[in-house]
């Protein structure tokens, strides 16, 4: 039988014009024909058959709200039989929603019995203490009953214990909400990111393992799943050993010990079995006891679930939960696998933003690096341009003067020196230059043989002390210095070009130094003089090609600064090393060591 497109039952087994009617509806939306006179007068067994067959909790009231009729289901939900209930106003403890008491006009059953339809689609959630002294949420919805005059009767009321359901609402809004705040945090974290790439190095975002994204990643479960601890460690593939990535604790002394504990953990040595760890790399959440391995000392049930990227387990995520064993449902399980699915991206996310962090910093060095050689470069040609104008010009105005002028032969003589110097000058600058390209194409070839570094000294002094009067050399040479393997040459070169830099940083003359001595299988030479000094600054760059100290006032030595490049190439192709300790205004000394063989 239809009526207003809803199908109704009749109760009273007596046709319509009984006017007794409950509506079925998919909704169980109530009709408002039935009286309670025509319920009662029913035959028992229809009307208790009827009520009885719902699958939903019925409960039916007189006009003074109290129950006079439950079916089991109502019974269950409840809590109480329909003996115990017969008569009763059972919902004087009813509350709304926010927990807060309801006052009479705000009852759903006072509402009903004022007239008011509530129907399924607005029913109201209370909640109602049991016997047990537990509350549980109810959703309300109902019918008045009227008699033949219109009068209100009574209520016919649907129950539906809504309470699990409402926690898994709950929990759902809970984990959209969280869901939504990672996304803000990723899209706030991604314009930082941007933003950092235009930012000095100080002032950009902390890493990932330091908060951020990781920090909020790491608290969703113990928001979501209520639990006390959380830490995220990666993998490493190689070594199967955890590193601690994030671990958000409920003090700073556990996160601690967490982070000690995971560091460097091999996962099999950690999970303790490597049957767990098949489960793991399969997919699996694992739920462990209070027996794991290396968190003896804080006893406490835990959940590890991988993150995993395609195939590769990329760490894990490991809930801590105290004593109490947790009982998750599916729910909380796939929570759990969506939080380290989460966790997966972030980890993939870091590490390509880790991967265009170290291209920027290359380039931003091969930037460093190009500026810098073209300031070499620029130098270059201002210091080759200078000497070799300044040795040209000598050369041109000697010889200009030979040719145009009549001279005594002392004065062509005088001349000719000075061209031959300025001569030799531009020639040591052009093997200088020819040496280092040679030396660092690895086209230079060493003419080895064995050399015996004293006399190599002896022979350079005896040079040197010819071409200057202002500055005396001092010996102090070892007596039994042992031969090794060099190239007589090179090594004159070394000295040579030491002793000059000795020279040339000490203007006013004075005197230098050389020594040599044995320190276990080197030889080890030093030049020492007592000129202009180097400051710090420029000490650490002195071995560079095309570098020269600074004499004060912004004014630079002579030279074009390949003496000590050639030293420091020469050195280091003979297996040596070469370093210089300076004080600016108190002199230099130049090292250098050579390892030799023992002859028998």
């Amino acid at each position: 039988m239809q009526r207003d497109s809803d199908k109704y039952i009749d109760l009273s087994g007596k046709g319509k014009e009984a006017g007794a009617f409950i509506s079925t509806s998919a909704n169980i939306n109530y009709g408002t024909t039935a009286t309670l006179t025509d319920m009662q007068t029913l035959p028992d067994q229809h009307y208790r058959a009827l009520i009885e067959t719902m699958t939903q909790g019925v409960v039916c009231q007189d006009s003074d709200g109290r129950i006079i009729m439950a079916n089991p289901v109502a019974q269950a939900i409840l809590g109480y039989s329909f003996q115990e209930l017969w008569g009763r106003t059972f919902f004087e403890l009813i509350h709304d929603e926010q927990d807060v008491a309801l006052n009479d006009e705000q009852m759903p059953i006072q509402r009903i019995l004022s007239g008011e339809v509530i129907s399924s689609a607005q029913a109201i959630d209370i909640l109602i203490q049991m016997r047990d002294a537990t509350e549980r949420r109810i959703s309300i919805s109902g019918s008045p009953l009227r008699d033949d005059t219109g009068r209100i009767t009574g209520a016919i009321v649907n129950i539906q214990d809504v309470t699990e359901q409402r926690v898994l609402e709950r929990r759902t809004q809970r984990a959209l909400d969280a869901l939504l705040s990672m996304a803000e945090a990723l899209i706030q974290d991604t314009q930082e990111e941007m933003q950092s790439t235009i930012l000095p190095e100080e002032n950009r975002p902390a890493p990932l393992a330091e908060g951020g994204v990781s920090r909020r990643l790491a608290e969703l479960p113990c928001r979501l799943l209520d639990c006390q601890r959380v830490g995220i460690a990666l993998l490493d593939p190689e070594k199967e050993t955890l590193r601690p990535l994030i671990v958000v604790g409920i003090s700073p002394e556990h996160e601690l010990h967490w982070r000690n504990s995971l560091q460097g953990a091999r996962l099999q040595n950690f999970l303790g079995d490597s049957r767990l760890v098949v489960r793991l790399r399969a997919g699996q959440v694992l739920s462990l006891d209070t027996s794991l391995p290396i968190f003896r000392d804080h006893p406490s049930y835990k959940m590890v679930a991988p993150i995993i990227k395609g195939n590769q387990l990329l760490g894990i995520l490991l809930l801590g939960y105290g004593r109490i064993q947790p009982m998750h449902t599916r729910n909380d399980l796939a929570i759990i696998q969506a939080i380290a699915r989460l966790a997966s991206l972030v980890i993939e996310r870091e590490k390509a933003r880790n991967e265009r962090d170290q291209a920027l910093i290359a380039l931003q060095n091969a930037n460093l690096e190009l500026e810098r050689a073209n300031k070499i470069k620029h130098n270059f040609v201002s210091m080759v341009g200078h000497e070799f104008r300044t040795a040209l010009t000598g050369i041109q105005g000697f010889s200009e003067i030979i040719c145009e002028r009549e001279l005594t032969l002392s004065e062509i003589k005088e001349f000719a020196v000075d061209i031959h110097s300025d001569a030799r000058r531009l020639g040591r600058m052009i093997n200088d230059m020819l040496d280092l390209d040679r030396m660092e194409a690895a086209r230079m070839e060493l003419s080895l043989g064995w050399t015996d570094l004293n006399a190599i000294i002896l022979d350079v002094a005896a040079r040197i002390r010819s071409d200057t009067t202002n500055h005396m050399l001092r010996l102090q040479l070892a007596n039994a210095l042992p031969i090794l393997p060099g190239d007589d040459d090179k090594l004159t070169q070394v000295i040579l070009n030491l002793l000059k830099n000795a020279i040339k940083y000490s203007p006013d003359g004075g005197e230098i130094v050389i020594m040599s001595m044995v320190e276990g299988n080197m030889v080890h030479v030093s030049v020492r003089d007592n000129g202009l000094g180097i400051a710090p600054v420029d000490l650490e760059g002195i071995f560079e090609r095309y570098t020269r100290a600074d004499m004060g006032n912004g004014h630079l030595l002579d030279g074009a600064g390949l003496g000590l490049p050639v030293v420091r190439e020469i050195v280091q192709m003979h297996g040596g090393q070469v370093w210089a300790e300076s004080s600016p205004g108190e002199g230099s000394v130049f090292h250098f060591t050579i390892p030799f063989t023992e002859v028998r």
